[in-house]
């Protein structure tokens, strides 16, 4: 789901892998817009508690509330893991991509020049509250890992509860522009404007119309630096990818293979043996 708004978007949830075609154990990967069954008694699916309508024009410093929740509606224990991408775009250019997978900085509020119009070296400005209770970061693969299993017919916590904003969020850089115009009367229609650079090119024309004899007519302002946007007019996305596979040391080592079986059971209900 993509909710688009004038300064920025709260996006939804998608799917990123699909259930393990032919291996021996059970393992998924589910999001909020595909819930769906498997056989051998393990259903599990994904609940969103979050008001679309809540991520249209989002401004500065607003906390948006979004729940995301894995439901294990199967007749036997699972383990869950979550995993966070998120991406800001305007039009079609990705301004900036970050995943969970780079630990603090997906986590860490923090704009290297709130004023200067770049977000290439920014951390996150999105503020995300997480459920530190009941889940635990792994700074290593970047998942956050339900601290227990997941019993049959049970929710898990939510880890997300809310987003917010950062509330001095680079809106932009903003430059001073000239325009001029020159008429015969003083009440004349003022039709034909000319764009300058600089204030002194403004004062050149102005001198040249008053050698002239003419009226000299002057418009300053402010413009946004189209080099220097920062996040202004542009979208953002948060995926929020929910995994599930079956507590055995098989099915943990074909599924998430990029974690070793005993660091999940320290992740896990402790040190407590997941067979």
């Amino acid at each position: 789901m993509k909710m688009n708004k004038k300064a920025a978007a709260l996006g939804g949830l998608a799917a990123l892998v699909a259930v393990g075609g032919t291996w021996a154990y059970f393992s998924q990967t589910a999001a909020i817009t595909n819930p769906f069954h498997t056989e051998g008694g393990y259903e599990t699916s994904v609940i969103e508690h979050f008001n679309p309508s809540d991520g249209e024009d989002w401004k500065p410093g607003v906390t948006v509330n979004k729940e995301v929740i894995a439901s294990n509606t199967g007749d036997a224990d699972v383990l869950v893991r979550v995993a966070m991408d998120e991406v800001w775009r305007r039009g079609d250019e990705d301004l900036k991509l970050l995943t969970s997978r780079y630990g603090t900085v997906f986590t860490t509020v923090e704009q290297e020049d709130a004023e200067d119009g770049l977000v290439e070296r920014d951390k996150t400005v999105v503020g995300k509250e997480l459920n530190e209770t009941d889940w635990t970061f792994n700074n290593e693969d970047g998942y956050w890992y339900y601290n227990t299993r997941l019993a049959a017919k049970t929710d898990s916590e939510s880890l997300l509860k809310s987003v917010t904003l950062a509330s001095d969020l680079d809106m932009g850089k903003y430059k001073e522009v000239f325009a001029y115009c020159v008429t015969d009367g003083e009440n004349d229609p003022l039709t034909d404007w000319k764009s300058v650079e600089t204030e002194e090119e403004l004062k050149v024309a102005g001198a040249e119309a008053k050698a002239e004899g003419k009226y000299f007519h002057v418009k300053k302002g402010k413009e946004l630096d189209p080099t220097l946007q920062g996040y202004a007019d542009a979208n953002y996305d948060l995926t929020i990818t929910i995994e599930f596979v079956q507590p055995t040391e098989d099915a943990v080592t074909e599924a998430w293979g990029s974690i070793g079986f005993d660091q999940v059971k320290d992740l896990v209900d402790g040190a407590q043996p997941i067979a």
